[in-house]
């Protein structure tokens, strides 16, 4: 008996050592794994009613996409590019989960708010649109709205130093109060430079279409412009180009074409869209999103700015036009700082522009 039962106490004894050595041994990959749940991707579409490829505003949002990625957000870029498909386009992103929906530009503004009606979690950034602009207001939007009269006011009295024939032109891409308070404030600045100048302005009523840029541009010079500024999105490139082959000055809007327009782009200035994009960001991962306001860009908190860092790139290029160009940006740049001192202010003149021709 006693034999037999220090034999099952012995037995006993092991099988406990066996049952602890397997509890305690773990997996290697177990030993090392994190249990912490990763950090949940937040979702943003990007929809534009301009194509990418613009190299301007429209792509800068796209280029802004790996910071956003960074920051925890899933990016998804779309084209919606014609009225009849807005509405349905952001629905479709606000209905497969998208939390954050970017647009750009007024023509999408109705369809941006019949959508932001019916997903109040959903956060809306409205870029160059006028939403919260008014009496009503929507507490998952956050609107923006950019002011560039002044900026083509000094883009003005560049061009109204430089030309040497005194007259000036400037294509827009379609008619807008913003639009025509740009034209207004350019038409300003050519006449503060020089009083002796002729100025006609055209609207292209597109920002996708260079060849209708380089139409417009090629008829104005055969009626003796040698200076040209243009404010028409992926348009501009056509009036780039035009002026490239016909040496007259040009100055663009939001993108450095210096590469097809060495002999004639001077300068362009820069309205960044995707600046906007990573402040709503930010704004969203802190827990701060504008909703229900309305945000004014412009040359005064450094959303619209002349881009001056290209002039000694022209100069150096152009030794034979380097004298006049850094006497007319000397010019230009003088007028800058008087307005952002408030000793110049530029009326945002809404009206129907009107062409200033010499009898």
């Amino acid at each position: 008996m006693k034999k037999g039962f220090k034999f099952c106490a012995a037995l006993l004894s092991i099988l406990l050592l066996a049952m602890l050595f397997t509890a305690c041994a773990k997996p290697a990959e177990e030993t090392t794994s994190s249990t912490e749940p990763s950090e949940e991707k937040i979702k943003m579409a990007i929809i534009s009613n301009r194509s990418f490829g613009d190299k301007g505003p429209i792509d800068s949002m796209a280029e802004v996409i790996p910071e956003l990625e960074e920051m925890g957000f899933e990016c998804k870029t779309l084209e919606s590019l014609t009225p009849d498909v807005y509405e349905e386009d952001i629905r479709a992103m606000a209905k497969a989960g998208y939390e954050v929906i970017v647009t750009s530009f007024s023509p999408v503004s109705e369809a941006v708010i019949a959508v932001a009606k019916d997903y109040p979690d959903t956060k809306f950034v409205s870029i160059y649109q006028y939403i919260n602009s008014g009496d009503v207001t929507y507490d998952n939007i956050w609107s923006t709205e950019y002011k560039v009269q002044e900026v083509l006011y000094i883009l003005g009295c560049l061009q109204g130093k430089l030309t040497k024939t005194n007259k000036v032109g400037m294509i827009s891409g379609q008619e807008t109060a913003t639009s025509n308070a740009a034209v207004n404030g350019f038409m300003e600045g050519v006449l503060a430079a020089n009083p002796d100048c002729e100025v006609e302005y055209m609207y292209a009523d597109t920002y996708d279409d260079p060849t209708v840029g380089r139409e417009i541009a090629l008829a104005m010079i055969s009626r003796g412009i040698d200076c040209i500024t243009s404010s028409c999105g992926k348009t501009s490139t056509g009036v780039v180009e035009a002026c490239q082959e016909n040496d007259a000055y040009c100055t663009a809007d939001n993108s450095d074409y210096f590469e097809m327009g060495e002999n004639t782009l001077v300068t362009h200035l820069l309205t960044d869209f995707g600046q906007d994009v990573l402040e709503a960001a930010r704004d969203i991962k802190n827990g701060t999103f504008k909703g229900g306001q309305h945000t004014i860009k412009s040359i005064f908190n450094d959303a619209a700015i002349v881009v001056w860092d290209t002039v000694d790139r022209f100069c150096e290029t152009n030794p034979d036009k380097a004298d006049a160009v850094r006497e007319a940006v000397e010019f230009a740049q003088s007028q800058q700082e008087k307005l952002v001192a408030g000793e110049i202010e530029i009326e945002f003149n809404t009206d129907t522009p009107t062409n200033i021709t010499k009898d």
